[in-house]
Parts: C-alpha cells; sequence; structure tokens
C-alpha cells in the first residue's frame, strides 16, 4: 500500500464544488471527509501535518524570526549600501506602475540574492530591509524536517525510518529548500516516475495553484475557480497515471488553510517609524520590526526602547483601529508560542480581510486574497480528504490541521 500526501496550499474548505473541482468533490464522497480543518495561528503548517503538534508545542509560528545568533547575515559587507541604493531606485520604478516595478524590484532582489548565497546566506532576503537582515533566521525551516528529533515528538517520517520504511520528499516544499522540481506539474510528474522504479510507502507533494491564485485573484472569484478547476482535473489524470504504475494506493488530499478577500490596507510601517520617531527612537540603532502579510512584530533593542517604545506601539491610532496586539489569552487559543522572543516583544495581528502593505515580501504590488488570520474563521479553514483502496466512505465536521498527522499515521498504518 502507497499514501501519496498532495498539500494543496491555501485550498479552502469550500472549494470543494461538485460544479468547480468534481474530482475531489468525487473523493470526499468515496473516502474520508473531514469538511474543514483548523490549523494553529501562523505560517507553520508543515510542521503541525508531519508531527502532530500545535505551534505552541513545536515552538513554530512564523517563518522568520529575530534570531541574531542563527542569521546568515551577520559578517555580509555592504548592506547599508545596498539599503540606500534600493531606496533610490523603488520610487523610480513606480513611475512606470504597480506591476512593472513589482517584476523589476523583484528582479533586481534575485541578483542581490545570488551575491548573498555566494556569501554563505542560506536565508533569502525576500524584501527584508537590508540593514534588518542580520537580525533575522529562518524557524521552521532552520533545520531540515527529514533530521530525526527535529519534533516534539516523533514525526510522520522519523516512525518510517524507524520501521525501515522509505519515503519520497523531493516533490514536497520547504522555504528556501532545496528541491530539483520548480512547478506543480515537475513535482507530479515526477511522483510518477518515482513510482515507476521504485515502492516507496509515502510520496509527499506540494501543490501551489490554491494559494497563488488565490493570492492573485481572490478567493471565490472567476479568476481562481478557473485554475481549481484545471488543477481538479490534472489532479484526476495523475490520480489514473499513479494507478498504471502503483499497484495499491491511497490519496490524502490536505488544504491546510483558507483566504479571505482583501477589504482594506493598513502601512503598520508607517505607524511605527512614525511612532518611534516622536519617542526620538531610530530604527536597528534601537529597535527592529517584521511585517507579515497580516501582521506586524516588534522588538526593543535598546535600553531606552525597552523601556518606551512597546507602549509607544500599542497607542498608533491606526493598528488600534485595523488590528489587534495578541495577549497571552489569545496566544493559548491560536497556539502562538508565547513568550518566544522569535516572535516579538509586541506581535499585532490585522483585522480580517485588512492587509500589511507593504510587508517584507511585498513592497510595490498588493494582492486580493490572502491567509494568516484568526484560524476559527470559517474562510480560514482548509479541508481533508482520504480516499482510495480499502477507506470507506465517512464524513466529520472538523479536525485540528495536527489531526492530518493522525490520518497519515492510519493511511500508512503505524
Amino acid at each position: 500500500m502507497t499514501t501519496f500526501l498532495v498539500l494543496m496550499d491555501a485550498f479552502r474548505h469550500d472549494y470543494l464544488s461538485e460544479a468547480h473541482t468534481p474530482f475531489l468533490y468525487r473523493c470526499a464522497q468515496e473516502g474520508e471527509h473531514y469538511e474543514r480543518v483548523v490549523q494553529s495561528l501562523g505560517f507553520c503548517e508543515r510542521s503541525e501535518i508531519l508531527s502532530g503538534c500545535t505551534g505552541a508545542e513545536t515552538g513554530f509560528f512564523t517563518a522568520i524570526g529575530f534570531d541574531p545568533a542563527n542569521s546568515s547575515y551577520t559578517n555580509v559587507p555592504g548592506l547599508n549600501l545596498l539599503d540606500r541604493v534600493e531606496r533610490l531606485t523603488v520610487p523610480l520604478l513606480l513611475l512606470f506602475g504597480e506591476h512593472f516595478a513589482s517584476r523589476a524590484h523583484g528582479r533586481l532582489r534575485r541578483y542581490v540574492n545570488n551575491y548573498f548565497r555566494s556569501k554563505g546566506a542560506r536565508m533569502t532576503s525576500h524584501m527584508i530591509p537590508f540593514p534588518f537582515l542580520e537580525y533575522f533566521s529562518l524557524t521552521e525551516d532552520l533545520v531540515d524536517h527529514r533530521r530525526p528529533g527535529v519534533f516534539p515528538r516523533p514525526s510522520i517520517l522519523d516512525q518510517l525510518t524507524d520501521a525501515g520504511r522509505s519515503y519520497n520528499y523531493q516533490s514536497f516544499t520547504a522555504v528556501n529548500g532545496n528541491f530539483p522540481y520548480h512547478s506543480d506539474e515537475e513535482r507530479l510528474n515526477a511522483v510518477v516516475q518515482a513510482c515507476s522504479k521504485k515502492a516507496d510507502d509515502l510520496h509527499l507533494i506540494y501543490v501551489s495553484v490554491p494559494d497563488t491564485y488565490g493570492h492573485e485573484c481572490g478567493p471565490l472569484s472567476d479568476g481562481l475557480w478557473e485554475k481549481l478547476s484545471e488543477m481538479d482535473r490534472r489532479l484526476e489524470r495523475w490520480t489514473q497515471e499513479i494507478a498504471e504504475v502503483s499497484e495499491s494506493n491511497r490519496f490524502i488530499f490536505v488544504g491546510d488553510h483558507g483566504m479571505l478577500s482583501v477589504t482594506g490596507q493598513v502601512n503598520a510601517e508607517k505607524s511605527i517609524l512614525s511612532a518611534m520617531k516622536k519617542q526620538g527612537l531610530r530604527a536597528k540603532r534601537d529597535f527592529v520590526y517584521f511585517l507579515d502579510s497580516t501582521m506586524m512584530r516588534f522588538w526593543a533593542i535598546s535600553e531606552r526602547a525597552r523601556r518606551i517604545a512597546c507602549e509607544a506601539v500599542r497607542q498608533d491610532e491606526e493598528l488600534q483601529k485595523k488590528g489587534l496586539f495578541l495577549d497571552e489569552e489569545l496566544a493559548r487559543n491560536w497556539h502562538v508560542p508565547w513568550e518566544d522572543r522569535r516572535y516579538g516583544d509586541l506581535i499585532w495581528l490585522a483585522n480580517p480581510g485588512i492587509l500589511v502593505f507593504p510587508d517584507f515580501f511585498h513592497r510595490t504590488e498588493s494582492y486580493l486574497g490572502m491567509h494568516g488570520y484568526d484560524p476559527t474563521l470559517p474562510e480560514s479553514q482548509g479541508v481533508c480528504i482520504h480516499w482510495g483502496d480499502g477507506i470507506e466512505p465517512a464524513t466529520r465536521d472538523s479536525i485540528p490541521l495536527t489531526g492530518v498527522y493522525e490520518v497519515l499515521k492510519k493511511s500508512l498504518e503505524l
């Protein structure tokens, strides 16, 4: 028996539709259908699936955290010069429109990232301000998930290895991961080829379509439905191709979270810098911050900033209006690792539908759809379908994303 875990990034539970995704809809009718999947708050879904542990248990919340000791940029020269050049260049690019500026800026950053890699940097710079890079490092993907003992409990991969069984990880994903395949089509084709050559017990496959076009077109848009229908047809053909080279198969299709329509924006960077200017505090010398698409995280560095900066940020009217500051109770409810300084002296979360823009991944062109909001919202929730040989029809209301770990164990008979 071979199990295929298909991670459909940001496939929202209500994308499952007889009209638009008839193959997946049929799989849900014929197999085990977990109608909603609820993740921990944050962006570290793969850890929950592989370990069965929440973000609070793994210590993983956002993809990048404050971690100067593990930063790849501590000794990289020229960061301040690059910052000055970028500050001059981006306004000029915007004269030609947001779309042109986004592409051109991204291309320039890729050239710079090649330079950083030559200096030994492991984390790409994304759109993080160059002077801030020495403060930040990867969190969830700082270590390879295939390494034994990465998580608080034995992962699915650990258990397979301990049982003398094998898995294929080459079509999966990781932030800055060194994977040989770079598109959904390449990943799907590679798994078929792998099955024709070797009988692995588990194949892990990443599908990007719902995330890519949910961001670009917005959830429930005509553009997204078109792409989801194409994906659905491709997955049906792919399962047929698998059946030709692998005799007995089970498939777990997982939408790890949902997506919300963007209804407004907040320039959290402007709010921070304005509040700090009033206090006579300077970026990098006294404080740093990180801007995710739905979050702002803030660290006070200097002694004076530790006394006054956090309260000054809390008083910003725009941030109070368009989001909330996490407290211990919210962190506990949403499984956020509290009092872990990698994630901020302050953590601010945008209201549903509010986009932090610009952020440290997008500086010149915004999105129509976004995730990373309150995980209890129906629109934030994904879906799980377990279908294939020996799987009896059943419908269950919801499971936490960590519950996919148990579905995997059942499918693999671990």
